[in-house]
């Protein structure tokens, strides 16, 4: 759902009605309000000179249910635009999440806009056909999608689900083996249809993996999306040092062409996370395109302010080849931001 000037009051407005249908004197704790403020600057280097540009961002959240329901909602709204210059600034808001879930006495049932997290991994995962990350922005809070999912337990951590959007529905079976975390999945997405099965587990180091194949002979792809032809994998791995002080983690992904001869794209995240104390932390990761030359490294640092408020400061170098690519790339780039949490 989009809109541009008045999306703010598109949100609150929103929010009145979620407020409004879940009575506090039916609900267990009444509405629950939460939600986050942002103010950033980025700064972007190219061969044409300096972009600058501003960003303010309000996250709003409400919940509100009974042991048999529970309602949500997660919506933002957006000011943004480039500091001096001719231009003008843009506003622009998004209903990430709203949902309806019933706890029913053999399921639970959500309808509404969600998000279906189906997969394993941190920057791909290629099982998740509904939600997938951004592996340039893997942290980054997903979109959800309008569907219809139900999950059915089967026993302690075995569960049945099924989920229907608009051109994708599937059904996957989750499930525990002496520890590891495993799944299969089927999806048909357009009319084509997509097998994959995934696994997480630690042996004294964490470790994922996940596969998917389009079946060939089958077409479509929704939203404009690549066909998934062939075979795409991912193998993961994270691991801690010095007391969980240091952290790594990394991940390679790779689809090979629709008759499995050859791989077609490589691609690895890796990235360490070092906590200097309490309230402060620091990070380096690159993303490289293994076969193109082509990689994206940053760096950055986090510090708690105090009153739930903090300042990230975050750089990306770009190199290599990134065409064709929707937007000019930048040489680098350089990001502050402070966020309150309330």
């Amino acid at each position: 759902m989009r809109f541009d000037f008045h999306g703010a009051l598109l949100l609150l407005l929103l929010m009145a009605f979620l407020a409004a249908a879940a009575s506090p004197s039916r609900a267990q704790d009444g509405v629950r309000w939460g939600g986050e403020w942002q103010a950033a600057g980025e700064a972007s280097f190219t061969g044409d000179g300096t972009d600058v540009r501003a960003s303010s961002v309000l996250r709003l959240q409400a919940q509100a249910g009974t042991d048999a329901w529970r309602a949500f909602f997660d919506g933002h709204a957006v000011a943004s635009g480039p500091v001096g210059g001719e231009d003008e600034w843009e506003t622009r808001g998004e209903v990430d999440r709203l949902f309806l879930r019933l706890y029913l006495p053999s399921a639970d049932v959500t309808l509404g806009r969600q998000v279906v997290n189906w997969g394993v991994g941190y920057a791909w995962a290629p099982t998740d056909f509904f939600n997938p990350p951004d592996p340039t922005d893997p942290e980054g809070i997903r979109r959800g999608v309008v569907a219809a999912a139900v999950q059915i337990p089967v026993g302690p951590l075995d569960v049945w689900s099924l989920a229907v959007a608009e051109e994708t529905y599937g059904i996957r079976r989750r499930g525990n083996l002496r520890g590891t975390d495993w799944s299969v999945v089927a999806v048909s997405r357009a009319g084509a249809a997509v097998m994959g099965a995934d696994a997480k587990g630690d042996w004294g180091i964490g470790w994922h993996a996940a596969a998917a194949y389009g079946i060939p002979g089958t077409d479509g792809t929704p939203s404009g999306d690549p066909p998934l032809e062939g075979l795409k994998g991912l193998i993961g791995a994270d691991y801690s040092f010095l007391d969980g002080d240091l952290g790594w983690l990394g991940e390679y992904c790779f689809q090979t062409t629709r008759g499995l001869e050859a791989l077609s794209e490589q691609m690895t995240f890796q990235q360490l996370t070092y906590r200097v104390d309490d309230f402060t932390s620091v990070f380096g990761s690159v993303l490289g395109d293994l076969v193109r030359g082509s990689a994206i490294w940053s760096g950055g640092a986090s510090t708690l302010l105090g009153g739930q408020s903090e300042l990230t400061v975050t750089a990306s170098a770009f190199s290599g080849s990134w065409t064709p690519a929707p937007v000019p790339v930048p040489r680098a780039r350089v990001k502050v931001q402070v966020s309150k949490a309330f």
